[in-house]
């Protein structure tokens, strides 16, 4: 009987050690710690990324040995050279912020000259066609000229203002140089291969008076002939000249000055000509807008859309645009000496996603085939930016410009999984089983995507569909950018890879055009941690002259769900806080008599406005005139009421307001010292900052001033003797950072400018007392009103920064618990994080009698901050002329999706603290998993030997 227990003891130990078992725990194991990094195991690559564009192309010239490169120039300053197959870039220089490119010219098979202009400066420069290297450049001081260039065999002759010089293409030699004596040189002519024909004027300090023609020997420089003709001009460098005739466009008046008779003629102008130059096609006179839009002198309403000439073996094509339709327009190729139509082309073309085509290129080049056939490619610009390559009648490739001229920016989090919840608290039995199969799926998927992951393996696009979803994942890395640009088309980018998910013309759709106004407002949106499925909404409100039109726009899908002409203009629009049980805002908008309407207007909006607890209060600003006003409004009256009003005399230069005020956490209102003082944030949402530069002899001087909103009042203000601008602000809580010029020190400084006070009696409450309040109290617990505020009490500190800047961010965080960082676009296309603790108004500038301060943990007063590379997001690559950074929290305490806009696009997530709430990147799990699967089996085999030598004991007693 003993030894019969003794030998079923012995087999349940031995069934004690299960492999199964151990197998089962060893995936659950690895399943929970795949599961907690999945999302920051793909942070290689997918962490930031970045978009260069070009921006609007306003000349292209293809006449190279390559014939599938064509060099481009845009309105932004930009030079590349574009694969007119593919529509990639081969390589781009930037100019210099507000360096213009006015004309591009060919030179031989693999070189071409930029003359670019930059206040009163125009500059020469030769370039390498093949890796856009530069070989020669020459900048000269020319108020009225705008440049040109011939090159006539081997020779280059440059004319630029007062200077007419020749270069040498085969060493780069000057071969001579010519100064004008009384005026300027204007265009070059070609007569032979000896001489050249050169036109220029003599001028006062008023007008012009003397049209100067020159024949210049190309051998020596020296003058074969002069010819002076007395006119009376208006000083204008917009000259359009003919054989016969000189025409001078200033101020919407039209001169034109016959060279023969010497008769001249003044003509005043219907239409805006402010952005127009004046051309001359066949010896007719154009004038051409910035769009490159051209209207004839003869005809002045109507349109002519053409290219420029494109030359093959000496006969020259151009492409005119017949006609637009709604998906396609017919355009013309036609020999320029006989204007003979050589071939008709309907290229496909949507005009509500695009708008009206602007400018036309074209290439003809014979085909390798087949001489005697030729190819013909076009390249389009349209109303929306876009650049559009064509081959013969089929579209090739499409390029997104406008993306390189943002001016919104707003991310949009997207609805939670159908795998974590659904809109209804209360599921059938068919929606809870669907939730679970759906859930074992996504399972089944992160599974398989981490074990490829920890073996190297990329993982399929099956398993890894979920990573660029349009749904929340469990980070909140995952968000729509949704960015609206100066042409007026709205975008949605993923914040994965920056890919673009829709985009929407308004113009295109309303078929309007021209100058058009467009706000957006995020009127429906998906909580960051939310237990309700949202699908997000923006309102859209477009406007032009007396129109108004408004658009309700799905955010996943960049549909159209609702659109309503409305009845009045548009002045204003305030998104309201409160929402419905569908998480819609309502949305107030203001007309020029100051009527306030609600949209949408129904019952349950206008009920919810109705219980709005406080009086809802805006304010307009005139920039140029520095007029600032105040409104107020509630649901009791139909018009708004002006409550204040202040007039600064003088052009406000620059403003900042409260980032992200309807949902932005303050994590603590208060600051404990350690001696037990409470310093008490001025935290008030209605505050507002502006700039102002005051010139006074040959000094000037930056004035702050921080106003509040409801009020307007000003709570602080300040001078700044010998600044200037330009200025950059953030405005946050109660800090205010700003960035200016010392003119008199020729530094770049930053001064920040913290506001306290004496506490309101909301922030002296204790926790029981709000608590009780909350319960019990009324409606209007908590909220804090400007008329209690008194007058705040300012800590400032300025630090001298080595590098300028365009614009400037902050980081945003869940909670706020996380430290602050400015993030600051730098004048040399770099981004930089400034720790919010270096620029602190409280650091003390007396350590020794700053005991407190010190012992807090405040850094002593060092006015110069340094710029440690390391801190540069972007690291080696440039992103250029970034204006916009926008921040959004994740779900993750520690880190922040960032950003920002310019020529280039920019997004990277940061982490300020660092990342105290997850694993570092470079964790090593795999080392991990074994570690703790070797434990476990040695825990096992040790148990197991341990029972065996207990029962081996028990048989030798």
């Amino acid at each position: 009987m003993l030894s019969q227990r003794l030998k079923n003891d012995v087999i349940r130990r031995k069934h004690h050690f299960n492999p199964l078992g151990l197998l089962l725990l060893l995936i659950s194991l690895f399943c929970f710690i795949g599961f907690s990094v999945g999302v920051l195991e793909k942070e290689a690559g997918t962490i930031d990324w970045f978009k260069e564009n070009i921006g609007r192309v306003k000349l292209l010239e293809g006449g190279f040995a390559n014939k599938g490169i064509a060099i481009v120039a845009t309105q932004q300053g930009v030079l590349a050279a574009l694969n007119i197959r593919t529509g990639a870039f081969q390589w781009r220089r930037v100019f210099q912020e507000g360096e213009k490119i006015e004309q591009l010219t060919p030179i031989g098979s693999d070189k071409f000259i930029s003359i670019s202009s930059a206040l009163q400066k125009r500059t020469i420069k030769l370039w390498n066609y093949n890796d856009g290297s530069l070989i020669f450049d020459k900048t000269l001081i020319s108020p009225f000229s705008k440049g040109d260039v011939l090159q006539i065999s081997n020779q280059l002759i440059f004319l630029i203002g007062d200077q007419l010089f020749s270069k040498d293409l085969r060493n780069g030699s000057e071969k001579w140089n010519i100064k004008a004596t009384h005026g300027i040189f204007y265009k070059l002519v070609n007569v032979n291969d000896k001489e050249i024909k050169v036109i220029g004027f003599d001028t006062d300090d008023k007008q012009l008076t003397k049209l100067n023609t020159f024949i210049i020997n190309l051998e020596n420089g020296s003058v074969l002939n002069e010819r002076s003709i007395d006119i009376k001009a208006p000083l204008s460098n917009n000259v359009a000249i003919t054989n016969d005739e000189v025409v001078f466009l200033q101020d919407d008046y039209l001169t034109l000055y016959n060279l023969k008779s010497g008769n001249q003629s003044v003509t005043k102008l219907d239409i805006d000509t402010s952005n127009s130059e004046i051309i001359t096609i066949d010896n007719e006179y154009f004038l051409q807008d910035e769009n490159g839009v051209k209207r004839s002198l003869k005809d002045i309403n109507k349109n002519l859309i053409s290219s420029p000439y494109f030359n093959l073996d000496d006969v020259s094509y151009q492409g005119v645009v017949e006609s637009q339709k709604s998906d396609s327009f017919t355009l013309l190729l036609k020999r320029v000496d006989n204007n003979q139509v050589i071939s008709t082309h309907t290229l496909p073309l949507s005009f509500e996603k695009h708008g009206l085509v602007q400018r036309v290129f074209v290439q003809v080049v014979k085909s390798q085939e087949n001489a005697q056939n030729l190819i013909k490619r076009f390249i389009v610009v349209t109303e929306d930016d876009a650049i559009i390559g064509y081959k013969e009648n089929e579209l090739l490739w499409t390029r997104e410009e406008s993306l390189a001229s943002v001016d919104n920016i707003q991310f949009v989090d997207l609805p939670i999984s159908n795998t974590e919840n659904t809109e209804s608290s209360v599921q059938s039995m068919g929606e809870r089983i669907t939730l679970q199969i759906e859930q074992v799926k996504d399972l089944i998927n992160r599974l398989v995507s981490n074990i490829q992951q920890l073996l190297g393996e990329s993982p399929n696009a099956k398993t890894t569909s979920v990573s660029k979803s349009l749904v929340q994942d469990r980070f909140g890395f995952q968000k729509l950018i949704v960015v609206k640009t100066k042409s007026g088309k709205l975008f949605a980018l993923h914040s994965v890879d920056g890919s673009v998910i829709w985009s929407l013309f308004p113009k295109g759709l309303l078929e309007w055009s021209g100058n058009v106004s467009i706000r957006s407002y995020l009127t429906k949106k998906q909580q960051v941690k939310d237990d309700i499925k949202v699908r997000p909404e923006i309102t859209l409100l477009i406007s032009k002259n007396e129109k108004t039109s408004v658009f309700v726009v799905d955010v996943l899908e960049g549909k159209i769900i609702n659109t309503k002409e409305l009845n009045y203009q548009l002045l204003d629009a305030i998104l309201l806080p409160s929402h419905d049980k569908h998480r819609l805002h309502p949305l107030l908008i203001i007309d020029p008599n100051y009527q306030v309407h609600i949209y949408p207007e129904t019952n349950e909006m206008k009920q919810l406005v109705k219980e709005f607890p406080l009086n809802i209060n805006f304010y307009t600003k005139d920039l140029l005139e520095g007029k600032l006003t105040g409104y107020s409004w509630n649901a009791n009256q139909t018009k708004t009421v002006q409550t204040w009003t202040n007039s600064l005399h003088t052009q406000i230069q620059s403003f900042a307001s409260i980032t992200n005020p309807l949902n932005q956490h303050i994590y603590s209102g208060i600051i404990v010292t350690p001696s037990g003082n409470v310093l008490y944030k001025y935290l008030n949402p209605a505050l507002f900052a502006i700039s102002t530069i005051t010139n006074e002899g040959n000094e000037s001087g930056l004035n702050i001033y921080i106003i509040d909103g409801v009020t307007g009042h000003i709570v602080y203000q300040v001078h700044h003797e010998g600044a200037t601008g330009p200025v950059n602000m953030i405005l946050d809580e109660n800090l205010l950072v700003y960035h200016y010029t010392n003119v008199k020190q020729m530094r770049y400084e930053i001064t920040s400018i913290e506001l306290f006070n004496e506490g309101t009696e909301f922030q002296k409450k204790g926790f029981g007392d709000i608590l009780k309040e909350k319960i019990f109290g009324t409606k209007d617990v908590g909220v804090l009103s400007s008329y209690n505020y008194g007058k705040p009490i300012a800590k400032r500190n300025t630090f001298i920064f080595p590098v300028g800047i365009r614009s400037m961010g902050i980081s945003q965080t869940l909670i706020g618990i996380t430290n602050k960082q400015i993030i600051l676009s730098l004048t040399n296309d770099q981004l930089y994080l400034l720790d919010k603790r270096l620029i602190d108004a409280r650091r003390p500038k007396d350590p020794a009698n700053s005991p407190d301060e010190i012992q807090e943990g405040l850094i002593p007063y060092n006015p110069y901050l340094p710029y440690v590379t390391t801190l540069v997001p972007n690291y080696f690559r440039p992103v250029h002329r970034i204006n916009l950074i926008e921040t959004s929290p994740s779900i993750l305490e520690s880190t922040t999706l960032m950003f920002s806009s310019g020529l280039d696009l920019f997004f990277t997530r940061l982490s300020p603290s660092k990342k105290f709430d997850i694993l570092n990147d470079d964790f090593n799990y795999l080392l991990l998993i074994v570690s703790v699967s070797s434990i476990l089996v040695l825990s096992y085999v040790a148990k197991w030997y341990a029972n065996k030598k207990e029962l081996k004991a028990k048989w030798d007693a």
